[in-house]
């Protein structure tokens, strides 16, 4: 649960909704690798500890509460550090949820075999000037209200 940005809007209630759910899920019986205000380097540590976590399991649930964007079609969640001036910083900056869905398919043998989970309370407003500054041979960057 990201509540904490540096660059972007505070979010009063993601590490909080991220530590009740964490309780909720420990309670039936999930190994849990929670994280609270994450920076993007924290967030990829946590990202892989979850892909080895869930390479033998038979239910892998992802769970994040925090800044979500989509951009060209693209889902990303936003670590608290993020900051982006220019549309060619986005994949530098955030996470890319097809990242995440990498980690739940790190088996090749298990991937039909396992059941995937994936829960966004993703804040639906852009944490981000909304001038983004684009490639001067791009349009504009595209950004969608919230997750698609």
């Amino acid at each position: 649960g990201n509540s904490a940005y540096q660059h972007a809007t505070h979010l009063p209630n993601p590490g909080n909704d991220a530590q009740d759910m964490s309780a909720l899920l420990q309670s039936l019986g999930f190994k849990v690798i929670g994280g609270i205000d994450l920076d993007r380097r924290g967030f990829i540590e946590k990202l892989a500890e979850f892909g080895r976590s869930v390479s033998n399991a038979d239910v892998a649930l992802f769970f994040y509460a925090g800044h979500g964007l989509q951009v060209h079609g693209e889902n990303y969640l936003v670590p608290v550090d993020a900051q982006i001036e220019f549309e060619e910083e986005i994949d530098l900056f955030l996470i890319p949820l097809r990242d995440v869905m990498r980690q739940m398919d790190r088996d090749p043998a298990r991937r039909g075999n396992r059941a995937k989970i994936v829960m966004l309370d993703a804040c639906r407003d852009n944490p981000f000037p909304p001038g983004l500054k684009g490639n001067a041979d791009r349009s504009a960057v595209a950004i969608g209200k919230g997750l698609g």
